[in-house]
């Protein structure tokens, strides 16, 4: 004899294996808000004449406003590049600034952060 299978049960099954799979495919909202980051730090490590450290400050400042306006979280190390940039620009209080706001939104960071301030204090003391 061959066992009956109901078919109320797999069309069940079947249903719930189809809403599982629309609801999965529906999050693919992004957990930070990314806007130019990657292209400027790509732009400024491969090609600093075309990114240099003004534009992709703009283009930063840019995402900052954006997110701000929006709500959404910045990536992680967005605020450490940043600091670098302003660093390199002689902006000394705003990378501090950056680093510092980089470790409390990143406690996983914050060793480095720290590592990092205590070097541009010592050089700026210089």
């Amino acid at each position: 004899m061959v066992p009956r299978v109901k078919v109320g049960g797999f069309v069940a099954l079947w249903l719930i294996a189809n809403l599982m799979l629309m609801v999965g495919c529906e999050s693919n909202r992004s957990l930070y808000q990314w806007g130019h980051y990657e292209v400027a730090v790509h732009g400024n490590l491969t090609r600093p004449g075309e990114f240099p450290p003004e534009r992709v400050l703009d283009l930063l400042d840019q995402d900052l406003f954006n997110a701000e306006s929006s709500d959404a979280a910045l990536p992680p190390g967005f605020w450490a590049y940043r600091g670098m940039l302003l660093l390199e620009s002689g902006e000394v209080d705003a990378a501090i600034s950056a680093f510092e706001t980089e470790g409390q939104l990143f406690p996983e960071s914050q060793a480095f952060m720290d590592f990092i301030l205590a070097t541009v204090v010592k050089d700026s003391e210089s």
